[in-house]
């Protein structure tokens, strides 16, 4: 997923693949620092992100992730927020 701004407008693109593994999956963006951790904690021990987007708005930094299951429990580790000092 990429985020971007044109012409004062944001917008979203992603290349999607097809799901043979059968992976509950979520999108979510525009979420604020504490949005993204609050999530990432209620997630982690079932889901992981494989994709992580951080972009300035108007408004403060915002994070788009994209997040599936973590069938296997892969061992993972998410930093938010290392650009503004807070990871």
């Amino acid at each position: 997923m990429e985020t971007y701004v044109r012409e004062g407008t944001r917008y979203y693109a992603a290349a999607w693949i097809e799901n043979v593994e059968g992976l509950g999956s979520n999108a979510l963006h525009n979420l604020t620092y504490d949005q993204a951790v609050a999530y990432y904690n209620a997630q982690r021990s079932t889901r992981m992100p494989v994709d992580v987007d951080e972009y300035p708005t108007g408004s403060g930094v915002r994070y788009a992730l994209i997040w599936v299951d973590n069938r296997d429990r892969l061992g993972w580790r998410l930093k938010l927020g290392i650009s503004d000092g807070r990871g």
